[in-house]
Parts: C-alpha cells; structure tokens; sequence
C-alpha cells in the first residue's frame, strides 16, 4: 500500500502514478487535486476520505484510463463547460473498475467528433479486436451532464454497469430529436445493466446493434427505458 507521498508524488496524484508500479495502491488523502489524470499501469487509485479531481479550465477529461486491472475509486470529478468527459476508459483496457465515484457537470459536446453528447464516463473501442473488455461501472453517482451518463463508444465487451444513480441527464439534440441518456452503446457485447437508478432523463438506455440484458433497475421521471 501506497500512503501518497511516499512514492514520491510531490503533492499531486499524477505523480503519485508516475512513481508507482503495477499492483500498487495508491491512497489518496482528502483534499482538491487541480490537475487531470492519466491512469496506465495496473494500480487502485482509491480516496481515504474526501477527493475531488479538479480538472476544470486545465483538460477537457478529467481521469483517462490506459491499463489493465486499473480501478479508480472514491473520488469526486466535477466538470463544467471546458469539459466533454468525467471518465475515459480506452480500447487498450481490460477488466477495469470505476467504481463509488460523483461525476458531474461536464457539457461540453465532444471535440473529436460531430456528437453533441458530453459523458460522465466513456468507454469505446476502435473495432472487434482493439476495445475495453471486462470493464465495470459500478456504484457512481452521475449527474448534470450533458447528454450521456455513460457511453460504451463502438465497440466493447462484456460490461458490467451496476448500482449506478444516473439522474438530471441534460437534454440535448441529436439528429433534431432532443435527448438525455442514461447508458448509451453501440456494437456493445455481453453487456449488463443492473439494479441501477435512472431518473429525470430522456432514455434509460439506448441500445444500437448490441447484445445486453436489463433487469432490477429503477426508473422515475424517465420517458422510455429502452
């Protein structure tokens, strides 16, 4: 176990990764981090009490995972209109957790493509052999965020989402039809959705061309489940 600035962290979580080394914990105290973060070794990054990643006006991501058996935990991840994304979870990663996380405020629409769609975390592949694979999602609050809570880009396999609050989903439009989202996916497999809470939002899940099973989740204020 890892109690932060032994590893040499220098006050910041960033360096706190950067001298650590796969299989390490990292405990993180309480206090605000301004900086974003780039987990890509086989580490838990997890809060002892109260954690916020404070990458507003610094990234338009706060957390990007790049890793295997990688699970961050714990930590609040505001976001504001400089942002798109709380969480980025990238192809190369297999069996991450995100998991106990507040993720919230992120609206500004994606830089890289024509979505208008800003993410409290976002998973994507590049194609059938390139995607997260075994990842789970589990126990987060998410909220205010502009168009998808959780979004599975194209491509990924064998996601678990469980236990998450997925609420107050800012509407946005797509293709003319104004939309908010709680787990958006396409070319999904093996994908569970499970005893989560989704309220005041446009969809619960929008599911394109993806295998998935939905069952113990619970809706309110919300227009359509599936």
């Amino acid at each position: 176990n890892d109690i932060f600035e032994i590893c040499g962290g220098n006050g910041t979580i960033q360096g706190a990764i950067d001298n650590s080394t796969d299989g390490d914990t990292i405990v993180v105290p309480s206090g605000v981090y301004n900086e974003s973060v780039l987990i890509n070794k086989s580490i838990s990054l997890t809060c002892e009490g109260d954690c916020i990643i404070d990458a507003r006006g610094i990234d338009s991501r706060a957390v990007v995972i790049e890793a295997y058996g990688a699970i961050l935990s714990g930590f609040e991840i505001p976001g504001d209109e400089t942002m798109y994304a709380g969480v980025i979870v990238t192809p190369s990663c297999v069996n991450v957790t995100v998991q106990g996380n507040s993720i919230y405020g992120m609206v500004m629409p994606n830089p890289s493509n024509d979505s208008p769609l800003s993410y409290g975390v976002l998973a994507y592949g590049n194609s059938a052999d390139n995607m997260p694979i075994g990842l789970s999602i589990i126990g987060n609050s998410i909220y205010g965020v502009a168009g998808s809570g959780i979004s599975l880009g194209s491509y990924t396999y064998g996601t678990t989402i469980s236990g998450n609050s997925i609420f107050n989903i800012i509407p946005v439009s797509i293709l003319g039809q104004v939309m908010s989202i709680g787990v958006q996916s396409e070319f999904a497999g093996e994908l569970v959705i499970t005893d989560n809470d989704f309220s005041y939002l446009a969809l619960s899940a929008n599911l394109l061309a993806s295998y998935a099973t939905m069952s113990g989740n619970t809706h309110f204020g919300v227009s359509s489940y599936l």
